[in-house]
Order: C-alpha cells, then structure tokens, then sequence
C-alpha cells in the first residue's frame, strides 16, 4: 500500500474498496496500480497490484508478497 500517487506507472482508479489497519481504522482504497523502485546498484523492479491509499502516513510493504510479486528488470 501507498499513498503516493505520482509512484504508480499505471493505475485502476476504477476501485471501491477499503483496508483495515492494525489500530483499527478503515482507510480507502481509491486506486490499485503498479509502481517501479530503482535499486542503487541499478537494478529495477516493478511490485503489481499495489493499492493507492492515500490516508496512509507511510508505505506498507508486505515483505512476502513482495518477494512473490516482484519483476526484476537489469538496467
């Protein structure tokens, strides 16, 4: 999850959906995209399905997930 618009390369605002956090407070969803994270030895990957919440303080990464859903590209 993040909530920074402008990190998404592509993204589904065609989203209703809402997230409860571990304090149990409901954030929306408002779009689900892919976002690209440039690694320092220049290596590039693409985390699919990431959900836009713009209420967030910070990004949620599962690290799980992550591992599951990365897509390595060598720059």
């Amino acid at each position: 999850m993040n909530p920074n618009k402008s990190w998404f390369e592509d993204l589904d605002e065609q989203v209703s959906d809402s997230v409860l956090l571990g304090n149990n407070k409901s954030c929306k969803i408002t779009a689900i995209g892919s976002v690209r994270f440039k690694l320092h030895d220049g290596t590039e990957i693409v985390i699919n399905n990431v959900r836009l919440v713009p209420d967030l303080k910070r990004n949620l990464i599962s690290l799980s997930r992550f591992d599951k859903q990365a897509s390595y590209f060598f720059h």
